[in-house]
């Protein structure tokens, strides 16, 4: 019984969700604890969020599951559904006919006139071993990915980037800014 008890204290803490509130109702378990300053690192093959490793394809059940539910829906007349967590700046992309998550936008800057504008990435975002800072620019970030392997797809002169990185594309955007506005990331099936 100890060992059991000391075993789900220590999945609760590695997984973020500190200690439960009670040792003596184990079979209860924490919800996700989310904060407003998620650290978010994309590799090659795979995305984190707050230590979280979330797949990409993946279904919309697994990612409620760790971050919560979405704060809000915004559903358009396109093939998408979005799903939005405010409190970390994450629009997630599913079509309407599936229950996978196929395409994420972290939102480095406010775009007030889109209709579902979350609020900006509280937190630490990294691709690669390239840190993302809010200041960061499409030639800057976008460069030092290319560095790093990533290839070009496409390349408009309104002001997005659409590189091959790994299983990915990472699609830069800063149009009209200063800085970049969105980093997303969606799978090869998207290319």
């Amino acid at each position: 019984m100890k060992r059991a008890l000391l075993a789900l204290l220590c999945l609760s803490w590695s997984v973020g969700l500190g200690a439960p509130d009670s040792l003596a109702k184990p079979e209860k378990p924490a919800k996700p604890q989310r904060t407003s300053s998620e650290a978010v690192a994309i590799t090659k093959n795979e995305v984190h969020i707050g230590g979280r490793r979330l797949q990409l394809p993946g279904l919309v059940e697994e990612w409620t599951a760790i971050l919560g539910r979405p704060s809000r829906k915004f559903s358009a007349s396109g093939p998408n559904e979005l799903l939005i967590w405010d409190s970390i700046g994450l629009v997630a992309y599913k079509r309407k006919s599936s229950l996978y998550i196929h395409l994420l936008s972290f939102y480095l800057q406010s775009i007030p006139e889109r209709k579902f504008n979350p609020t900006t990435l509280a937190g630490p975002i990294a691709v690669g071993n390239i840190a993302v800072e809010k200041s960061a620019t499409l030639e800057d970030i976008g460069g030092r990915l290319i560095e790093d392997g990533a290839k070009h797809v496409r390349r408009l002169a309104i002001g997005v980037w659409t590189l091959a990185y790994g299983e990915y594309n990472i699609s830069l955007e800063q149009v009209g800014s200063t800085a970049l506005q969105t980093l997303n990331v969606g799978t090869e099936a998207n290319r």
